[in-house]
């Protein structure tokens, strides 16, 4: 069983979409836009009728929202009826934090971060069909410090969804860790999708490729792409 993503050229390379049970780790070059595609993950999950939770570290909630709005997404109704919950990790001071369904106070306590998300799990029904955005790892592992920690919270993530049918993303800056983590987080995970720049003649532009997706065949293609006024746009 599946779910799309959001996307429609990832998801038929993917075979339709992204097997529930799922966690994915979106690798992104610095400037790549990482978030446009991952509001694209909310809008598509949303619009399936799940159940979803965002948990921001690098942008306050208002620019979310906006994000989710150039999607056609309208994030307060989807709060007021509950399919939709943020998970304010940039900020308390901001009014719109006192929004959110939950508070991180402390980024770097990896304990705060791991409850905050098994709060939202245990909010909604057993049998309801649920995807979350953790945007980004690495704020988070740059916070705590403690890569083991994180590790051990993104292993935790995976046997969580493998149990319930939920389809996690989690956005990194590739080039802020070590080869070696980076490495053992792509091990662990189901899925892994790279957003890089490579050079074309003279000029550069920007590619996604799926590198990993456990469980289903998927096309390994390079595909272009540009991000205009919020829409992810491939060539």
């Amino acid at each position: 069983m599946s779910s799309k993503f959001g996307l429609p050229v990832l998801d038929d390379a993917i075979g339709g979409g992204v097997p529930r049970g799922h966690v994915l780790l979106l690798e992104e070059e610095t400037g790549l836009s990482s978030d446009v595609l991952a509001s694209l993950f909310i809008a598509g999950g949303l619009t399936n009728e799940e159940y979803v939770f965002v948990l921001n570290t690098d942008y306050n909630l208002a620019a979310v929202r906006d994000l989710l709005s150039v999607q056609g997404i309208d994030a307060a109704g989807f709060e007021s009826s509950g399919k939709l919950c943020f998970i304010n990790a940039f900020g308390t001071e901001e009014p719109s934090s006192e929004k959110a369904f939950a508070v991180i106070h402390n980024i770097g306590d990896i304990r705060e971060t791991h409850n905050s998300v098994k709060k939202f799990s245990e909010r909604i029904q057993p049998s309801a069909r649920s995807r979350g955005v953790i945007d980004s790892l690495s704020t988070i592992i740059l916070s705590s410090g403690d890569a083991r920690s994180v590790f051990a919270f993104v292993r935790n993530q995976v046997i969580s969804q493998k149990r319930s049918g939920g389809i996690v993303l989690m956005t990194i800056h590739k080039k802020a860790h070590s080869s070696r983590l980076v490495a053992g987080l792509e091990h662990v995970v189901d899925g892994v999708i790279e957003l890089r720049k490579e050079q074309y003649y003279r000029d550069w532009r920007s590619i996604f490729q799926i590198k990993k997706m456990v469980g289903t065949r998927f096309s390994t293609r390079e595909y272009a792409f540009i991000v205009h006024e919020g829409k992810f746009v491939v060539e």
